[in-house]
């Protein structure tokens, strides 16, 4: 008890570690134990689904451009030139600074207790050398790029890998050197303004819940004025797993990476590899050629940085984000909605090319249209024509969720 007491304490009062704490103390119902063998297997046939999750909707989106005529990124002739012009960068070029020891001491100090055993027997110049050394080399350790991930049962058959959350740990000294790169490479970002401004995710003062707020400023002032406001919620499929790392790296020589730095991040992408863990039981290694890493503290900040001209896209309404969640939305008179459907099909289909040609696959399935107004208007809107999506109709709902938040046609927040 007075372990599990001190683990408490250490929480400080973090709602996630307390409940690990207390989650390891209930009594579990007892489950059949596979043999050693039957968990090894499982865990190949786990590491094998996880990996091709990328790969395949990377090639969906591939084939969804085929059947379409869209252009794609091609990687063999566009790839990241590792050649910065004044020309083309407005900027100063962003390079890795050295980090100093009281740094890295913030650094580790910063990560939860659970998440960095035994680096409090090192001294802080066997952490910071490493990092220094693959800032300068421009280099990511090998060593650091080894996935362990643990499958989490969501619902359904747990022998089945799609009913599972894969959860990724990387080394803690990743942890480390991916922070201090983090934090350089967002100031650059920030100080630069590269970020679209309606881009909530991965920024500093910004989140779901500023995203929120000026999206549902946005609806009362159309509520306001006597409009409804037409709003599409795109869904992306594995996003974070199919991105093209050639052109990630494109996207970074343009805003003013260095050559130097984009070598470090092309480094940080390539050859990375994960083994699932089941029971103990490890997986034998495989390759992750696409996407950014899972539980790693650069991806997300890449990520959002390769959907950053996705808000750009779009010429008749207006588009905001939160990562990989997107929506496009304009408020106009109901006896405009077809105008309004006409705008919208324009934007939908040039979003459509747009994520073929950046190999992010685009789900018609999951995309939801919502109409929101206020009751009398509601009363008096139109049929609204089709809207389509790759080809496929997106009917209109009454009730969907945004970042978390349940919003109906009323804006109601029932």
């Amino acid at each position: 008890m007075e372990h599990v007491r001190a683990e408490l304490e250490n929480s400080n009062g973090n709602v996630n570690s307390i409940w690990k704490v207390l989650n390891r103390c209930l009594p579990r119902k007892d489950q059949p134990l596979s043999t050693t063998e039957d968990h090894f297997s499982q865990a190949n046939k786990f590491n094998q689904f996880d990996t091709s999750v990328g790969l395949s909707a990377a090639s969906r989106a591939k084939a969804v451009a085929e059947e379409h005529n869209f252009y794609t990124f091609n990687q063999e002739s566009s790839c990241c030139p590792i050649n910065n012009s004044p020309q083309d960068v407005q900027c100063s070029l962003f390079e890795f600074q050295s980090v100093s020891e009281e740094e890295v001491g913030k650094i580790i100090r910063s990560l939860p207790s659970n998440k960095a055993p035994g680096l409090d027997k090192l001294t802080l110049s066997a952490i910071t050398n490493p990092v220094n050394t693959s800032f300068s080399s421009n280099t990511f350790a090998r060593a650091w790029k080894l996935a362990e991930v643990i499958p989490l049962v969501k619902s359904g058959d747990a022998d089945e890998p799609s009913n599972t959350r894969p959860i990724s740990l990387l080394p803690i000294m990743s942890k480390v050197c991916e922070r201090a790169a983090h934090s350089q490479f967002a100031n650059f970002l920030d100080q630069n303004e590269n970020i679209a401004k309606l881009q909530n995710g991965n920024r500093k003062l910004h989140s779901t819940e500023t995203a929120l707020l000026y999206f549902t400023d946005e609806i009362l002032k159309n509520m306001d004025d006597k409009k409804v406001s037409v709003i599409v919620l795109l869904d992306m499929s594995k996003a974070f797993d199919s991105i093209c790392h050639d052109l990630m790296l494109s996207k970074l020589c343009r805003i003013g990476v260095s050559n130097a730095a984009c070598n470090w991040f092309r480094s940080y992408l390539s050859q990375r590899n994960q083994v699932v863990n089941i029971a103990n039981c490890i997986s034998d290694p495989l390759p992750l050629s696409v996407g950014v890493p899972q539980g790693s503290i650069v991806g997300p900040v890449l990520f959002t940085l390769y959907v950053n001209d996705l808000l750009s896209v779009p010429k008749h309404c207006q588009a905001m984000g939160y990562v990989d969640d997107t929506k496009i939305f304009l408020g106009l008179p109901p006896s405009q909605i077809s105008d309004a459907v006409i705008a919208l099909n324009k934007d939908l289909s040039d979003i459509a090319t747009w994520c073929c040609m950046n190999s992010l696959l685009i789900n018609p399935d999951k995309t939801n249209l919502l109409v929101i107004g206020v009751p009398q208007l509601m009363r008096t809107l139109p049929s609204i024509p089709l809207v389509k999506l790759l080809g496929k109709e997106i009917e209109p709902v009454t009730v969907t969720k945004d970042l978390g938040v349940m919003i109906d046609s009323f804006l109601s927040y029932n």
